[in-house]
């Protein structure tokens, strides 16, 4: 599955209902921080490193490290 489905997963949201935020300053560097941001009441913290040149996307947070790991769906989430 995609990022956008583990993250929407987790949230218990359809992949559509995932909003981002990136860091434009960390660009000038080759890579951009972007934060997943969690629904209302949530208090998650989802970031990632996108590798601008090699389209490399590594997981920085342990939260997003969980994600990252999931081989598929949680059974438990539609």
């Amino acid at each position: 599955s995609t990022l956008e489905e583990k993250v929407a997963a987790r949230y218990g949201v359809s992949p559509e209902k995932v909003f981002w935020v990136s860091e434009i300053e960390s660009k000038w560097k080759g890579s951009v921080r972007v934060k997943a941001l969690p629904p209302p009441g949530r208090d998650d913290n989802l970031v990632w490193m996108v590798d601008l040149v090699r389209w490399n996307v590594v997981p920085l947070s342990p939260e997003a490290k969980e994600i990252s790991s999931w081989q598929q769906k949680p059974k438990n989430v539609p």
